[in-house]
Formats: C-alpha cells, sequence, structure tokens
C-alpha cells in the first residue's frame, strides 16, 4: 500500500528557519545596548567642542549682521553712529524700546531686520533671525530681553555713557579696526573672567570690561591663565569681527589696558575713540 505522501517542508528547512529566527539572548541584547550606550557618550563628548564651535561663529555672524546696519546708518547719517538706547528697554512701547537713535533699533533696522521698537514681546526677541539673540548664551529667562550682545558703554552719547553732548562719528575713531564697537556680554550664571564681579552679568545693553564674557569655553579648572585664554567674541568700528582670547581685551583684573594699543600695551583693542585716553 502506497503510503500517503508528506506535506510540508523537510526537516531540514525546518530546523535551517528555526535557527535563522532564534531570537536574542539577555546578554547579547545588554551587550548591544551597552555598546550603543558607550558611543553615545563618546559621540556626546567629541561633539560638545564643535558646537560651542559652531555658536561662535553663529555669534559673530550676528555681530556682522549688526555692524553692517550701524555702518548702513552712519553712512546715511554723515558718519554719525546712533548710540543711544538705555540699558533695560522695555518691549511694547516701554522705556528706551521707541528710541529712534537707539543702536538696537536702527542697527537692527539697517540690517535688514526688525529693531527692538519693533518687536510686541520677549517671544519675539528669543528666535533664530534676531541677531540679538545669540545661541551660545546661557538665557535663564525668557520673559524680559536680556542683551548677550552688546555696545561699547565708552562710545554711548546718551545720559548712561561718557558723551552726552557729542555726537560718535566714524571719522572720531583714532584706530577704527582696533576700536571695540560691539561685544558679547554675560548673562547670569555664566562664568566670569577674574576680576570681574557676577552682578555686572545683568543682560543690559550697554557693554564694559566688567562684563565682557568667554562663554564659549566653559572652564574646566579656576586656573586664571585657562580663563584667560579663553575666546571672546569682538565686533570693531570698522565692521570686521574676531575672536580673541580674554586677556588681549582685558587686563587681569578685568579692566581696560593703559595704553590701549601700541608698542608698551599688553592689550590689542581699544575701548575709546582716543587710544590715549584713559578708558
Amino acid at each position: 500500500m502506497l503510503c500517503p505522501a508528506r506535506i510540508g517542508p523537510p526537516q531540514t528547512m525546518i530546523q535551517t528557519h528555526h535557527r535563522r529566527c532564534r531570537a536574542f539572548t539577555l546578554i547579547e541584547l545588554l551587550t548591544v545596548i551597552s555598546i550603543i550606550a558607550i558611543l553615545a557618550v563618546a559621540v556626546a563628548v567629541n561633539a560638545g567642542p564643535f558646537l560651542k564651535n559652531a555658536q561662535m561663529i553663529q555669534g559673530l555672524n550676528n555681530m556682522k549682521q549688526i555692524g553692517t546696519g550701524l555702518l548702513n546708518y552712519a553712512a546715511s547719517h554723515d558718519g554719525e553712529l546712533p548710540t543711544a538706547g538705555v540699558l533695560h528697554p522695555v518691549l511694547g512701547g516701554g522705556s528706551g524700546a521707541n528710541d529712534a537713535n537707539a543702536w538696537y533699533n536702527e542697527g537692527l533696522k539697517m540690517a535688514g531686520t526688525k529693531g527692538l521698537n519693533e518687536l510686541q514681546n520677549a517671544s519675539q526677541f528669543y528666535v533664530k533671525g534676531n541677531p540679538l539673540f545669540v545661541p551660545g548664551a546661557t538665557y535663564k529667562s525668557k520673559t524680559d530681553v536680556l542683551f548677550a550682545i552688546s555696545m561699547n558703554s565708552l562710545l554711548r552719547k546718551d545720559s548712561n555713557g561718557p558723551l552726552p553732548d557729542s555726537s560718535v562719528r566714524l571719522a572720531n575713531f583714532q584706530a577704527l579696526s582696533r576700536t571695540i564697537l560691539l561685544q558679547e556680554s554675560g548673562l547670569a550664571g555664566e562664568p566670569t573672567l577674574p576680576g570681574q564681579s557676577a552682578a555686572d552679568y545683568n543682560g543690559g545693553s550697554e557693554g564694559s570690561p566688567q562684563n565682557l564674557v568667554a562663554r564659549y569655553k566653559r572652564p574646566t579648572s579656576s586656573s586664571t591663565d585657562i580663563l584667560r585664554d579663553a575666546p571672546v567674541n569682538i565686533l570693531f568700528a570698522d565692521g570686521h569681527a574676531e575672536s580673541m582670547r580674554a586677556r588681549d581685551v582685558v587686563t587681569g583684573s578685568s579692566s581696560a589696558y593703559f595704553p590701549q594699543i601700541g608698542d608698551a600695551a599688553q592689550g590689542k583693542v581699544c575701548w575709546t575713540l582716543d587710544p590715549e585716553t584713559q578708558p
């Protein structure tokens, strides 16, 4: 009598199929997860410096954009820069925000973006398209406007600056390419340079040696030399921007060098219209 035909795959195929579908063991899964975790940590550690470098470049680009607006304004106003403004302007028609000659209004408008007086609330300030918003800055709060880029207070001509009765014109700069026009300034919680006070990292619109910040290199120790070698972003009055070592911009006590620039000076920048003026 004939045997009934076997229906289904041969036994060898079933065994092969079972071998191919074998699940991972718990040890194998844990090993894979551990490898992925190690790789993730390695990527995060190595990506940190690249991220900081990208943020530093973005900060310089933001400064250049504002600088272009300031110089465009000067070109149409007999060389005069818009250096007015208040320390803490309030949006929505508040104090200082509507000053037509404020650098944070005219400088931005002439650069093709909105001035502070065109913003209704702080949420419109903290956007990528606003050159005053610095991605690398540590904003503890975004309910009020905080300046991570500010104008050199020694060039201000309003009641907060040393030049209340005179215009700040490009022709008056004795060292145009080395005089600080804008700087990146510290915000609350960011590491201060030697000689600075955390109280000066207040998010105001006026920049000085006391709130100049080196935010693109987190200190790994409290060594003064390490801190003073950290980079700071500067825009000069001729419109070019540089990332410089803090020690080339301020002294070890975070004051301006004097003489400011020259053979006898240790600094490479000027804070006033005349390098021979005591800052």
